[in-house]
């Protein structure tokens, strides 16, 4: 059966009966939503971010950043500007993204099982460099295993 076919009236998400004859896939907005954040990339990412507070997994030890306030410098406009000018570089470093445990190859971000929370991460830009990198030569370590036991059979 495709997706959308539903012969015996349940829920795609959960399994329980639908509720009424209006509803064809999902039997509440809750189960939809899961649905939703479990395979579309937005959807997936930004439940990521929500659920991961917004932080980076790795560092959850740093202090949460705060944008500096004119108050606080009174009529000292340089001050203000070196200050403002390092948050901004701070804020920049820290860039949140959502990395896929298992990595994705390949396929681009469409609609998929691969955006599964439980796949999801969400990394400062510096620790999604490194995590990516890693993934990469896993990968190429991978490929260049099976090059060898092609050559060797050769």
């Amino acid at each position: 059966m495709a997706f959308g076919e539903n012969a015996e009236r349940r829920c795609q998400w959960c399994g329980d009966a639908l509720p009424t004859r209006r509803h064809t896939v999902w039997c509440s907005d809750e189960c939809s939503t899961a649905f939703s954040e479990n395979h579309f990339w937005t959807n997936a990412r930004n439940a990521a971010l929500r659920r991961d507070g917004w932080t980076c997994v790795h560092c959850i030890g740093l202090p949460v950043l705060r944008a500096p306030q004119r108050r606080e410098f009174g009529w000292d406009d340089r001050a203000f500007d070196f200050a403002l000018t390092a948050f901004d570089a701070e804020r920049a470093r820290r860039r949140l993204e959502v990395n896929h445990v298992v990595p994705r190859v390949g396929r681009g971000y469409g609609f998929g099982c691969h955006h599964h929370l439980a796949n999801l991460e969400t990394l400062c830009h510096e620790h999604h460099r490194i995590e990516t990198s890693v993934q990469r030569d896993e990968r190429r370590g991978v490929q260049r295993h099976r090059q060898l036991q092609l050559i060797e059979v050769a």
